[in-house]
């Protein structure tokens, strides 16, 4: 299970319908450790293909 928390000021920037700030928060944790990430769900173009 995963659980992020943040202030309500950030609430309108996140969405359910991509999976971007999940992964963004577990990149560089999964990087420093040499962990693959599998990703099942929807990411931004952007964040895909950088």
């Amino acid at each position: 299970m995963l659980w992020y928390e943040s202030s309500e000021n950030y609430g309108s920037y996140m969405t359910t319908e991509r999976v971007d700030a999940f992964l963004v928060g577990l990149l560089w944790l999964a990087l420093n450790k040499g962990q693959n990430i599998l990703v099942k769900g929807a990411l931004s173009e952007k964040l895909y293909y950088s």
